[in-house]
C-alpha cells in the first residue's frame, strides 16, 4: 500500500516566496531529485492560496524509511538552513504521513 509524507507550507501574505532547495544548493537539489526517481518516489503539489502542500509518495513505508539523503551534497547544511529559511519568512511548515503521524511542526 502507498505511503505518502506531506508538507503543509503556508506562507503569511501573497509576498512571502517559498524557499527552494536549488536556492541553497542546486547540486543537492539535483542528487535529491535523482535519488528519489531512482526508486519511484513521486512528489506532487497542491496550491491553494497561501498553503502549498508538497505530497511524496512511496511504494509502501518500508521504501520511505530505506531512502537515504544524508550521501547528497550539502545534505546537513540544506536540511537547517531550508528551515531557518522557512522560520524567518514566517511559513508554517506541518509534516506528516499517511498513517497520520505529525513528523514535524515548527
Amino acid at each position: 500500500m502507498a505511503y505518502t509524507v506531506t508538507w503543509v507550507l503556508t506562507r503569511p501574505n501573497e509576498e512571502t516566496e517559498l524557499p527552494t532547495i536549488s536556492g541553497i544548493s542546486s547540486a543537492n537539489k539535483s542528487e535529491s531529485d535523482t535519488l528519489m526517481a531512482d526508486n519511484g518516489v513521486s512528489k506532487t503539489y497542491e496550491i491553494d492560496g497561501l498553503v502549498t502542500r508538497v505530497i511524496y509518495t512511496f511504494a509502501d513505508k518500508a521504501a520511505h524509511d530505506a531512502l537515504d539523503f544524508s550521501g547528497t551534497t550539502d545534505h546537513s547544511t540544506v536540511r537547517s538552513n531550508y528551515k531557518q529559511t522557512l522560520i524567518d519568512r514566517g511559513i508554517t511548515c506541518v509534516i506528516t504521513d499517511s498513517d497520520g503521524v505529525e513528523i514535524a511542526n515548527y
